[in-house]
């Protein structure tokens, strides 16, 4: 069924089979919920929540790169290379940030809660700019 449906397929191109040996089973249950979402593409990221509410824009807010998406924020974005050199591994990939060690994973969830506060903080400041403005 997992391998014939059509729900899944971003988890599927790296697990095509259940895992029940898999890491995630190690973490705590906010952990797990992270990296699950993470997995998934339904961590609540600009493209994610623009999918939802075309309202929404899709851009990161960080670096405004033109989508936000987990590729984006796990690998790509430019004022997250500190927290990415210090939590993901050497040459990160979605492969060893998402399907890894339960060490690596607890440093995905890190990684990924840091951002978060960063992302938080430059949505305050926009906000700020815009109240000014008007």
């Amino acid at each position: 069924m997992w391998a014939m449906g059509q729900t899944g397929r971003v988890v599927y191109k790296y697990m095509n089979s259940l895992k029940p040996n898999d890491n995630i089973r190690t973490l705590s249950r906010k952990e797990q919920v992270t990296i699950f979402r993470l997995r998934t593409q339904h961590a609540p990221l600009n493209y994610h929540l623009n999918r939802i509410n075309p309202q929404h824009p899709p851009m990161c807010p960080l670096c405004n790169d033109q989508f936000e998406t987990t590729e984006h924020l796990l690998l790509h974005c430019p004022n997250l290379d500190d927290l990415r050199q210090d939590l993901l591994p050497p040459t990160p990939d979605i492969t060893n940030i998402l399907y890894s060690t339960t060490d690596q994973l607890k440093n995905t969830s890190k990684f990924y809660h840091m951002a978060m506060g960063r992302r938080a903080n430059a949505h305050r400041l926009l906000d700020l700019r815009r109240r000014r403005r008007i």
